[in-house]
C-alpha cells in the first residue's frame, strides 16, 4: 500500500526523433508539434541515445560515418564526426559504459564497438550483411539480425559466444529490449509482423500483425507502448497482444529511423517484501535490490513524502519500524511504535500521522505521529481488518471487515458502510484523482473499485486467483498488485490484461509505488 498522497499530472515530456531520406525530426508526443532538427546530406536509419552524456547518434551509411549531436538542445544542430567505418546501419548505445556499437551492412560485415568519442574500435563479430541490433546490458547480450538468416541471433559483449535464439520464418528489420518484462520485440521484414520472445527464447508471441511487407523499419519501446515506423506513418501499440495500433504521425515520404525520448528526471520505483526481505524495483530499467533483510512478516508499506520515510509493520515483531528512503546507504530499521501484530499501516504526510491496524480477532484502527509518541485508538472493531486507506482532505478512513467495506472519520466519531461485501478484502488503495476506492478481493481475486460514496463499482479485473493475491498501490495510470510470487500492472480502464512487472521465488507480501517526481501533499 502506497503514501495516499497526490500524485501530481504533470507533462511526461515524451517525444519521438524520427528520420526521413534527409531531415531528422522530433515530434512531442504530449502537444503532437513536430519540429525539424537537421537536414542531413544522406539518408540515416537509425538513432541512438546516450541518456548520461545526452547525445543523438546517427548512422550515416552511404557516406561511411557516424554522427552525433546534443539532445535536446535549444540550438542550431551541429552534427560532429564520431566515427568513419563501412557503411553503418543500426546504432545503439550502452550509457552505463559510454559505448557505442553499430553492424556494417556488408557480405563481409561486422558488429562493433566504440567508445563515445570514437577511440578504441573494436570488432565484436564478423557477420554476413547484419542488420539491426538492440543490447541487454544488464545480461551483458547483443541481440541482431542478418540480411541472409531468418532469426533472431545473440552474441556476448566480447565476442566469445555466439547462439541462435530462435529461428523464424521473415528477416528481422529491427530489435529492441524490454528490460522490465525480460523480453525482446522485434519487426519482421518480410510479414510485416511485431512479434516478442522471453530473453531465454521461450514463449513466442505476436503483438500484432501489420500486413505491410518490405516497408515497415524501426521500432522504439516507450513504458507500455511499441512504437513503430511502417511506410509514411508512425504508429505506437500497447504490448499485449490484441490490441490496435494508433496513427501518431504522418509524414509525405517513407519514415526510417526512430527514437523515443522521455526526460529523465522522475524516477518510478516498486517496494515490495517477501517472507524476509525488503526490495525495490526500478521500473525503468528493470533492476532489482535488496534494501534490507528482516525477520519478520511484512504485509504492507507505508510512505511519508515529506519526511521521506518508509514505514514497515512487523507483524509477528509486534513493531513498526521506518528508515529513510531514497537511501543510497546501508538500510537502517528505527522502531516507530510498539503495538499488537500490526497489519497495515497508512501515512498522512500532511499532519505527519502513521495510521495502522492491529490484527487481532478484536483489533483496533489506531493513530500516532510520525515518532511513534501520541498514540491513540480512533476506533475499536467488532471483528479484524487487515487493511486500511486514509483520505485526508476528506478525513475518512477505509477499512474493511470479512464482509464489508467501511470508512470512519479521523476522529472516530462517525462511522458508515459504504458498500457491503461477500469477500474479505486485502489491499485497499485511494485514487484522488478519479476520487474512487480499489481493493482486492482475497477470496475471488477480483479487483473491484467504488466511487467514495459506494455508487458506480467496477470490476476492473477477474485476476481468477483465490488466497494468494495480497497488496496493491496504484500509479497514475495504472494499479500494481501482488498474485503470489508476482507483480503485476493493470491499467485502470476495464478489459485490459494485466502485465507482469517482476516474479520472485516466494511470496511477494507488501507493495508501494513510489515516484520520485511530482508528489505531493496538496489536494486537488
Amino acid at each position: 500500500m502506497g503514501s495516499n498522497d497526490v500524485i501530481s499530472r504533470t507533462g511526461k515530456q515524451e517525444k519521438l526523433l524520427f528520420t526521413t531520406a534527409n531531415n531528422i525530426q522530433e515530434i512531442d508526443l504530449d502537444t503532437l508539434v513536430v519540429k525539424e532538427l537537421a537536414y542531413q546530406s544522406t539518408a540515416s536509419y537509425s538513432l541512438a541515445y546516450d541518456e548520461k552524456e545526452r547525445y543523438v547518434y546517427s548512422s550515416k551509411l552511404t557516406e561511411n560515418t557516424i554522427v552525433r549531436f546534443p539532445y535536446p538542445n535549444d540550438q542550431a544542430v551541429n552534427f560532429e564526426t564520431v566515427v568513419f567505418t563501412n557503411r553503418p546501419y543500426y546504432v545503439a548505445f550502452d550509457s552505463g559504459n559510454s559505448h557505442l556499437y553499430w553492424t556494417e551492412l556488408n557480405t563481409l560485415g561486422r558488429v562493433m564497438r566504440c567508445k563515445s568519442d570514437g577511440s578504441d574500435v573494436t570488432t565484436i563479430v564478423n557477420e554476413t550483411l547484419p542488420i539491426a541490433l538492440a543490447l541487454d546490458i544488464y545480461n551483458r547480450w547483443i541481440y541482431y539480425s542478418t540480411e541472409t538468416s531468418n532469426a533472431l541471433l545473440k552474441v556476448t559483449f566480447d565476442g566469445t559466444d555466439r547462439q541462435v535464439v530462435i529461428n523464424l520464418s521473415s528477416r528481422l528489420i529491427d530489435i529492441q529490449v524490454d528490460f522490465v518484462a525480460q523480453r525482446v520485440y522485434w519487426m519482421e521484414y518480410d510479414t510485416g509482423d511485431l512479434k516478442s520472445v522471453l530473453n531465454n527464447g521461450s514463449d513466442v508471441k505476436t503483438v500484432m500483425s501489420t500486413y505491410v511487407k518490405l516497408y515497415n523499419r524501426e521500432i522504439d519501446i516507450g513504458g507500455d507502448y511499441i512504437f513503430y515506423t511502417s511506410y509514411k506513418n508512425i504508429l505506437k501499440v500497447h504490448k499485449s497482444s490484441g490490441q490496435m495500433p494508433t496513427v501518431v504521425h504522418t509524414e509525405q515520404v517513407q519514415i526510417d529511423g526512430l527514437l523515443f525520448y522521455k526526460l529523465k528526471g522522475k524516477e518510478e520505483k516498486l517496494l515490495f517484501s517477501t517472507v524476509n526481505k525488503l526490495k525495490e524495483i526500478d521500473l525503468d530499467t528493470g533492476v532489482v535490490k535488496e534494501l534490507a533483510h528482516h525477520s519478520s512478516r511484512v504485509y504492507s508499506l507505508a510512505y511519508d513524502v515529506k519526511e521521506r520515510y518508509v514505514y514497515v509493520p512487523r507483524y509477528h515483531k509486534h513493531v513498526i519500524e521506518r528508515f529513510h528512503y531514497p537511501n543510497d546507504q546501508t538500510v537502517k530499521l528505527e522502531i516507530v511504535i510498539s503495538t499488537y501484530s500490526p497489519i497495515y499501516a497508512a501515512f498522512d504526510s500532511e499532519h505527519s500521522h502513521l495510521y495502522l491496524t492491529e490484527s487481532s480477532s478484536s483489533g483496533k484502527i489506531m493513530r500516532c505521529n510520525s515518532n511513534g509518541s501520541d498514540s491513540t485508538i480512533i476506533i475499536a472493531l467488532d471483528s479484524m481488518s487487515r487493511t486500511l486507506a486514509i483520505v485526508p482532505h476528506t478525513r475518512w478512513i477505509y477499512y474493511s471487515t470479512s464482509n464489508a467495506l467501511l470508512k470512519v472519520t479521523f476522529d472516530g466519531k462517525e462511522k458508515q458502510v459504504v458498500l457491503n461485501l461477500t469477500s474479505q478484502v486485502l489491499g485497499i488503495e485511494v485514487d484522488f484523482f478519479d476520487r474512487r476506492i480499489y481493493w482486492m478481493q482475497y477470496d475471488t481475486g477480483d479487483l473491484k473499485s467504488v466511487l467514495y460514496n459506494g455508487s458506480d463499482i467496477k470490476i476492473l479485473l477477474r485476476t481468477n486467483v483465490k488466497f494468494n493475491t495480497r497488496d496493491i498501490d496504484t500509479g497514475v495510470d495504472y494499479v500494481f498488485y501482488t498474485s503470489s510470487n508476482q507483480i503485476l500492472k493493470v491499467h485502470k480502464t476495464l478489459e485490459h490484461i494485466p502485465v507482469i512487472v517482476h516474479t520472485e521465488p516466494t511470496q511477494i507480501y507488501g507493495l508501494l509505488y513510489y515516484e520520485q517526481e511530482g508528489k505531493s501533499i496538496s489536494v486537488p
